[in-house]
Order: structure tokens, then sequence, then C-alpha cells
């Protein structure tokens, strides 16, 4: 039985292993995505005074999308790394 490679499959295989080695490299393949406050609360599971004070200690740095506070999605979840480990 022979596997036939579509070029759409060939194009996520480019795609994809593109992805992986610009990781690698500590670069991004793809423009980051963003995030409003709404998904940043839901995602860290806080409220959203809790993302005001995060923002004041300087943990998250908002931006701004028109007349939307937005957040780099990388930066969020490199917060989240950063969090101390619970013991």
């Amino acid at each position: 039985m022979a596997l036939t490679i579509t070029p759409e499959i060939k194009d996520l295989i480019a795609a994809a292993a593109k992805a992986a080695v610009a990781e690698a490299m500590g670069t991004s393949a793809s423009p980051p995505s963003i995030l409003r406050i709404a998904e940043v609360m839901k995602r860290l599971g806080v409220s959203r005074t809790e993302i005001y004070r995060i923002i004041d200690r300087g943990d998250l740095k908002p931006r701004k999308q028109g007349n939307m506070t937005v957040f780099r999605a990388d930066e969020v979840d490199a917060y989240v790394k950063n969090l101390p480990v619970a013991t």
C-alpha cells in the first residue's frame, strides 16, 4: 500500500518544520498572537482587578490596538512560567 502525500500535506509539514526550527533558534516564525483582558483573565483564572495589579507591578505590559487593551500571548505564557512553584 503506497502512501500519497498531497501538496497540502507537504505545505503543512513544511510549515511545522519551519516553526519548530524557529522555536529552537529562539525566533518567531509568525507574529505573536494577542489576547484581550477577558482572555487573560480566563487564562490566568484571576479577576480584572488582579490583572490591573499585575500590570501595576510591571509583570505584564499591556498594549493598545485601537481602543482595545491587549497583551501578547507569549508574554502572558512567560509570566505563568515565571510564577513560583506551589509547595
